[in-house]
């Protein structure tokens, strides 16, 4: 293996354990899989020796639970294109620049940055079955540390907080299906989504095996009456990014 650099903070990885110690040490041994890296002491773990710390710090922030689905990472540049016919354009180049697998996988997750100063990062994704799936690339770039905090408007993430907090907190366990799902439902309306999507998430639980009955869509119902308490919660957007505009977009 060549000689890589160090990241922390990352504790939820599926990697390659040397032994039954060490493997106790990291404390992740339940998600023993033949991920290509190797685990060192504490939740320390090696990325390849191009991947810089602005970089690390984006996979930390974006893929902190999901560092085991990611298939390559590697560096890009941009290529300019000028035409008499078209205006000039760009496409993602990655000429002889290093890369690495990290996995093989049908579905592809790959990550390629370019860095354009210290708080300025480029990352081009790749994601998706063979050779369809979605290709793009957005502008990051790191915050003021010294700003002030402002509400997550992002509706996804709020979801998304909510509902590792649920499963962890309300399992969908016997007797407890309707008291539960209404417990999500009043979480839902309190940091402000809106019905409709609510509905949908909750019948998302309903095809895992728990339906739907008339007495949950009422707690639902129920929840949402409550029209005083919707989006009076909210949680703070500590990303350590501003993701600015697609610079690339491809959908194959």
């Amino acid at each position: 293996m060549n000689i890589c650099s160090i990241a922390k903070g990352n504790t939820n990885l599926e990697i390659v354990i040397l032994t039954e110690e060490l493997k106790h040490y990291c404390d992740i041994g339940h998600s023993l899989r033949s991920f290509k890296i190797t685990c060192l002491m504490n939740d320390e773990f090696l990325y390849p020796d191009f991947i810089t710390p602005i970089m690390k710090t984006w996979l930390q922030q974006y893929n902190f639970d999901q560092m085991d689905k990611i298939t390559e990472l590697g560096l890009f540049i941009w290529e300019f294109r000028h035409s008499k016919k078209y205006p000039p354009s760009r496409r993602v180049s990655f000429l002889n620049l290093p890369r690495a697998k990290l996995k093989e996988s049908p579905v592809k997750r790959n990550y390629f940055f370019l860095e354009i100063d210290e708080s300025t990062l480029h990352v081009y994704e790749e994601s998706g079955v063979s050779k369809a799936g979605l290709y793009q690339a957005n502008e990051y770039t790191l915050k003021d540390p010294d700003a002030p905090t402002i509400p997550l408007t992002d509706k996804t993430k709020v979801v998304e907080i909510l509902l590792k907090w649920w499963v962890k907190e309300y399992p969908m366990s016997g007797g407890q299906q309707n008291q539960n799902i209404a417990v999500l439902a009043m979480a839902f309306n309190d940091y402000g989504i809106n019905k409709s999507l609510a509905g949908a998430l909750l019948n998302h639980y309903a095809h895992q095996g728990f339906p739907l009955s008339d007495t949950t869509i009422a707690a639902i119902d129920s929840a949402y009456a409550h029209t005083s308490n919707h989006g009076t919660k909210y949680y703070e957007d500590d990303g350590i990014f501003t993701k600015g505009a697609s610079l690339y977009s491809l959908i194959s």
